[in-house]
């Protein structure tokens, strides 16, 4: 994402909602960050996204999903529970 340009487009509602908040602004048509604090605030959230993308962990739901897939539904007896 660093050193790239996206056009400024008004019908966009991402970029209508990030104006209004002021973390951007339209600059010749092009989406310019206001300042630097937004800037590495965005940096650091569209980083964070594409990490997340790429985390097979995080694709296929998270710990939730994983913990299930190894040890069962949060509703099954324990093996306590079957013996008794």
């Amino acid at each position: 994402m660093e050193g790239a340009r996206i056009s400024y487009n008004g019908q966009q509602d991402e970029i209508v909602q990030m104006e209004m908040y002021g973390l951007i602004r339209n600059d010749n048509d092009t989406v310019r960050i206001s300042n630097r604090i937004f800037e590495t605030m965005l940096y650091n959230l569209f980083l964070t996204e594409e990490e997340m993308r790429k985390d097979a962990f995080a694709r296929e739901g998270g710990f939730n999903t994983s913990w299930n897939s190894r040890y069962g539904e949060a509703n099954d007896t324990t093996l306590e529970a079957k013996n008794r």
